[in-house]
């Protein structure tokens, strides 16, 4: 794919994120309905379960984390046969590993002493990690070509299919139709990538070549494992220290916080692999400022207003549509609080892959993982509940951020003013959110007004306030353009190149 045909950024990541918001919009909608078509019992079997597939993927030891670096960064040289030959073989290295991890969970579910529903969903949890390697192989080659376009069809797809199937197959067979659903949806967003990518690999390769990416791809693959492992940490934690019921309660705040992540995840997914790319002509100044100070400080004014909104729109949604869930609540607006860091440190990646600075910096930022089940736990244990572990998780995201921020300083000793810009517009957006959304909602209280209303005013107010701040800002801080949420998706949709 020829370089000079790839969408803009902006419109690469309008693209990506849309996908990513109406996969997860309907998976909101399908764990609305999944609660009321399963007993708890069954809902909770579920919710464990359905982790597996998110662990599995880093079967692969990062050779495919690696790939998705390495064709983009061939293509720009033109050296096709380099990036072919990338694929064949993370083609063929990640399948026999993925194989492994399958036949594992097969053999755990003949010999282990466990209910039939487990041992059911242990099995069909292989089947869909296998079909859900091939997808996630297809995509990200897709993603090394900046292909975003078939890769977002590809996850409307996925979704849909998974919600329609899921409702039908849940309300005909209980928990074995949801099984089912994943191993059914999964195979039909992986035909459709197969359709839009139709080349297959040339046969496998020598193993040099799929050890080197995993030399390189390892530490990537450590650090997204960490990050996976601070955002699951809490419900493990959960259901070790508390009931099924208050880890259903919390199954609301990691809905609302899987939502809110989707734009900044997005937008790592799409100027990783151009960061790659302008790396290999060597201007490594000009690509600090551009895939880090400068969405650093984007990331830090308009993630507020996803936050504000997840804030201020929660109860109201809890009230209306999940009212039995309303304990949740409170656990949901802290958890959306602390997502503000760990937005900045998704964007923090890319610089460490991109000075090959990953494996340094894995045992330092392990550090959070430590402090997330300590703090989670000692909370847990003086009486604050799924509270306790929403604040322990959210500190834990300002620590994994700061940790990366500093390390990165470390290793990059100069453009000092871009640094100092950097930081201090990166804390008082989040004080000014903090103290505006507790000062509106104390006045929301005080209000004689409905509490749903009194919410949404709120959370018009609070738009108000801090888009003004953020165009204030915008002419102190040069490295922002027009900066405001509803600017830079409308910016996105208009762009016609």
């Amino acid at each position: 794919m020829n370089t000079s045909e790839k969408d803009p950024v902006l419109k690469s990541i309008a693209q990506y994120s849309s996908g990513n918001i109406f996969r997860r919009a309907l998976g909101l909608a399908y764990a609305i309905l999944k609660p009321k078509l399963l007993t708890p019992e069954l809902y909770g079997v579920w919710n464990l379960l359905s982790l597996i597939p998110n662990y599995a993927l880093f079967s692969d030891l990062g050779a495919r984390q690696a790939m998705r670096f390495d064709v983009p960064y061939h293509e720009a040289r033109q050296e096709t046969e380099k990036s072919q030959a990338v694929q064949s073989s993370a083609f063929y290295g990640t399948f026999y590993l993925i194989a492994v991890f399958a036949l594992v969970l097969i053999l755990i579910a003949l010999v282990i002493k466990t209910s039939w529903v487990i041992r059911a969903g242990l099995a069909a949890m292989a089947l869909a990690v296998l079909i859900e390697w091939y997808y996630e192989y297809r995509t990200t080659v897709l993603k090394g070509y900046q292909d975003f376009r078939t890769v977002t069809r590809s996850m409307y797809i996925r979704a849909t299919s998974a919600v329609v199937l899921g409702i039908v197959l849940i309300y005909l067979f209980s928990i074995y139709g949801a099984f089912a659903s994943v191993i059914i949806s999964n195979l039909i967003a992986a035909l459709y990538v197969r359709l839009q990518l139709p080349n297959r690999p040339k046969g496998p390769e020598l193993w040099p070549t799929f050890l080197r990416l995993v030399r390189k791809g390892f530490p990537i693959m450590l650090f997204g494992l960490l990050i996976l492992l601070i955002r699951s940490t809490d419900r493990f934690i959960i259901a070790l220290y508390l009931t099924k019921r208050e880890l259903g309660y919390y199954g609301i705040a990691i809905m609302f916080f899987g939502f809110l992540m989707q734009i900044p995840g997005s937008a790592r997914e799409v100027m990783e692999p151009r960061l790659m790319e302008d790396l290999s002509r060597g201007d490594e100044d000009d690509s600090l400022r551009e895939y880090f100070f400068k969405p650093l400080i984007n990331t830090a004014f308009y993630i507020p207003f996803l936050i504000g909104g997840v804030v201020f729109i929660t109860p109201v949604f809890v009230r209306f549509v999940l009212p039995r869930y309303s304990p949740g609540v409170p656990s949901t607006q802290i958890l959306a609080l602390g997502g503000y860091y760990l937005a900045l440190a998704y964007i923090a990646r890319g610089i460490l892959v991109a000075k090959n600075l990953q494996m340094k910096a894995v045992g330092l930022l392990a550090l959070s993982v430590v402090l997330n089940v300590g703090l989670s736990v000692l909370l847990v244990r003086l009486g604050y509940g799924i509270e306790g572990v929403a604040a322990g998780s959210s500190l834990s995201f300002l620590s994994f951020f700061a940790l990366n921020y500093i390390f990165i300083r470390w290793h990059s000793p100069y453009a000092l003013e871009d640094w100092k810009r950097c930081t201090e517009a990166m804390v008082w957006p989040f004080l000014l959110m903090c103290v505006l959304i507790l000062l509106l909602r104390r006045a929301a209280r005080a209000a004689p007004l409905p509490e749903p209303a009194a919410d949404l005013a709120s959370l018009v107010v609070f738009y108000v306030l801090m888009y003004l701040a953020a165009h204030l800002a915008a002419r102190r801080y040069h490295l922002l353009s027009r900066i405001g949420f509803l600017h830079l998706w409308s910016r996105a949709i208009r762009r016609k190149d």
